[in-house]
């Protein structure tokens, strides 16, 4: 053979004994926020730890809501689909898809995020996976319980609420605004400030944060910090995306999900912030607030037992119809976990 072709099959030997090169992947994670917030505290901080943790193999493009795919209601459909790999949304848009998750959702079942999340976690594996078996679920998330913001009249007892229209962020808490004499709407976040302003609103439930983000603090006089009611976040990530990746691979991404995703929302939101520093954030807002003339009443000074016992008939219609759905043994699972 001459000199030329043995060099050559020498080659093509060792290129064919050598381990394949892992392949780099980008993934796509969309969310719905506007702005780089979100980003520069949750996304950007996990998307870095998945490409560190897969050694540079895993990378991640975030497109969020000022992007073509940042629609708040079509997050999971677009993982679903998969027009995106992953996306953070919200399970109470689209309305009626996530019935089951929709117990936290129920009028002061939880009075923090931390609680919040420890209940979900409690209840994902035997009550609420199933509504998400075709994607991959990397993290389900309390939010901060919102906060009722008024505009023009000071909300203290649930008597105030009679004929105020109010946006709010669930079912449940339309329901009980209705019971209250009160006239509640449905509506995407980033239609809050015009509706405020144009005089369509009198006032809504936020959590501080997207409260903050939106620069509702100019349409508002008054809150009420009552921690009546949380929503439900998700992360999500295609199933087939999911499956396709190597094993290594795989299991960067599990290290970056549920508990561990757990872990980190409950305490700081993310294990890159020091412990209180989110709650020290909390603290500002609610600060700024009040330093540019808005009314607050804190929760400490919130008479929460007088709704909670206006709220009582609504919560009990609440629990009655989600049983129909989903059986009793969450209502029952629910209670006993946050009774313990």
């Amino acid at each position: 053979m001459r000199p030329f072709l043995r060099v050559l099959a020498a080659c093509s030997v060792s290129a064919l004994s050598a381990p394949l090169a892992a392949q780099e992947r980008t993934l796509v994670f969309t969310h719905f926020l506007p702005g780089t917030g979100l980003d520069e505290v949750f996304v950007r901080p996990w998307a870095d730890e998945l490409t560190e943790r897969s050694n540079g193999q895993l990378k991640v493009d975030i497109q969020g809501g000022d992007d073509w795919l940042g629609n708040v209601a079509l997050q999971y459909d677009q993982v679903e689909s998969g027009l995106a790999d992953i996306a953070f949304g919200v399970t109470s848009l689209p309305r009626g898809r996530f019935i089951c998750s929709q117990i936290l959702e129920q009028p002061f079942i939880v009075d923090s995020r931390v609680q919040g999340n420890e209940l979900l976690l409690h209840l994902f594996p035997e009550y609420l996976g199933a509504e998400y078996s075709n994607v991959k679920v990397l993290m389900l998330s309390a939010a901060e319980p919102g906060v009722l913001f008024t505009k023009g009249v000071q909300v203290r007892d649930p008597s105030d609420i009679d004929g105020l229209r109010i946006r709010t962020t669930s079912p449940a808490m339309g329901a009980l605004i209705q019971e209250l004499g009160g006239v509640p709407s449905t509506g995407a976040p980033e239609l809050l400030y015009d509706d405020l302003a144009e005089g369509r609103l009198d006032g809504f439930f936020l959590e501080w944060w997207s409260f903050t983000q939106l620069n509702l603090a100019d349409v508002v006089d008054y809150g009420i910090q009552l921690n009546a009611t949380s929503t439900m976040n998700f992360v999500v990530m295609n199933q087939d995306i999911y499956d396709d990746l190597p094993a290594d691979q795989q299991q960067s991404v599990d290290d970056m999900s549920l508990e561990t995703f757990y872990a980190r929302t409950n305490e700081t939101w993310s294990t890159f912030w020091e412990p209180g520093q989110l709650e020290g954030l909390y603290s500002s807002m609610r600060d700024t607030f009040e330093n540019e003339g808005g009314v607050l009443i804190r929760a400490e000074d919130a008479p929460r037992d007088a709704w909670i016992e206006a709220a009582s008939p609504t919560i009990a219609r609440l629990e009655q119809d989600l049983a129909e759905h989903c059986g009793q043994g969450i209502i029952d699972a629910a209670h006993a976990f946050l009774d313990r």
